[in-house]
């Protein structure tokens, strides 16, 4: 019964994550739902009695997982792991068993602040080990199925916007009396990343910025004039907030017009923050606020090959972050046009 309410679980919430990302008025509260699948190779300590012929302790095995973020320092994940198939041989018996995991976990995202795709991770959580012996010689076998804790680290290496790559390491405490090793390699898709909304109706702020709005007609030929390479768009955000405003689509428009018309052109997007708060976390954020950019003009038919995005955190502002109204011009992405 225990496993087949955290199985259904992780379907229901991989099916509520998808769910939620296509219903833009729930977007800006399930924006980083994600689920994946893993091959992976798990050894199992000591695990055959004394005085075997032969024992299997290592198998090849599968798994999937889904979760949301909650926050950029943590998420809730859950997951089911196909351990593997392990034989014993006793004189004239031979014992097998199968090892299936079904887990509920806190993960916890560690920034590495000189490569922005790579992110580490632990994961600490707990895990029902459905553990199934069978003997040749039908003779009786205790179950050893139970409940484990389970810890995990890892890394994460983004690909785009929508997939990225994972390897962990997985260790289980109580494997049916004995300790499990894992390690694994898996892809995530990121189901926020074909949000269309980018935007919220109400700012999360204290601060609305102004953003003159370009004056342009569509039919105008002077688009070209209001782009320079010297010269960037400048968005900026309310506290801890990475979403654009309509006046900040808006704004980006020429940019678009351009970068559709000359093909040569390519764009940098630096994401950027106040001194508020933990250098990590604001690293973290600064690279979300351009990551959001990024994909706002991905979805107006620039190619992704042609934007290159950063975050420097907190470490360029434009002005000092003593005062309300200082912090509020260091809140910023910077769009360049890097080519043309």
């Amino acid at each position: 019964m225990v496993r087949v309410l955290l199985f259904s679980f992780v379907v229901i919430l991989s099916v509520f994550s998808f769910v939620v990302t296509a219903n833009d008025d729930m977007n800006s509260l399930f924006s980083e739902a994600y689920f994946g699948g893993k091959i992976n190779y798990t050894n199992i300590e000591n695990s055959c009695y004394d005085h075997y012929d032969k024992c299997d302790i290592s198998d090849l095995g599968y798994g999937v997982y889904g979760g949301y973020k909650i926050s950029p320092w943590l998420a809730l994940e859950a997951g089911f792991n196909k351990y593997g198939h392990y034989e014993a041989l006793y004189q004239d018996e031979i014992i097998e068993a199968d090892i299936n995991g079904y887990s509920a976990s806190l993960l916890i995202p560690i920034p590495i602040p000189k490569f922005e795709s790579f992110a580490g991770f632990m994961r600490v959580g707990g895990s029902y080990l459905d553990v199934n012996r069978n003997s040749s010689q039908k003779t009786l076998i205790s179950n050893d199925s139970d409940f484990s804790i389970l810890g995990a680290l890892g890394f994460e290496y983004s690909l785009n916007s929508s997939w990225s790559l994972r390897t962990e390491y997985e260790y289980i405490h109580n494997v049916g009396g004995s300790e499990g090793h894992t390690v694994s390699l898996g892809v995530s898709y990121i189901f926020a990343s074909n949000n269309k909304k980018y935007y919220s109706k109400k700012f999360d702020g204290d601060y609305e910025p102004k953003i003159n709005k370009p004056t342009f007609t569509p039919a105008s030929s002077g688009i070209k004039e209001l782009v320079s390479p010297h010269e960037p768009v400048v968005l900026y955000f309310t506290n801890d907030s990475s979403e654009l405003t309509a006046e900040q689509m808006y704004s980006l428009t020429p940019l678009i017009n351009f970068m559709g018309k000359n093909k040569n052109s390519f764009l940098k997007v630096v994401g950027h923050t106040d001194s508020k708060g933990e250098e990590g976390y604001n690293l973290a954020l600064s690279l979300r606020r351009a990551n959001f950019v990024s994909r706002y003009i991905e979805d107006k038919g620039i190619s992704v090959e042609r934007i290159d995005v950063t975050g420097k955190g907190e470490k360029m502002p434009v002005v000092g972050n003593k005062s309300k109204e200082q912090r509020k011009a260091n809140r910023r992405v910077e769009v360049w046009l890097t080519g043309n």
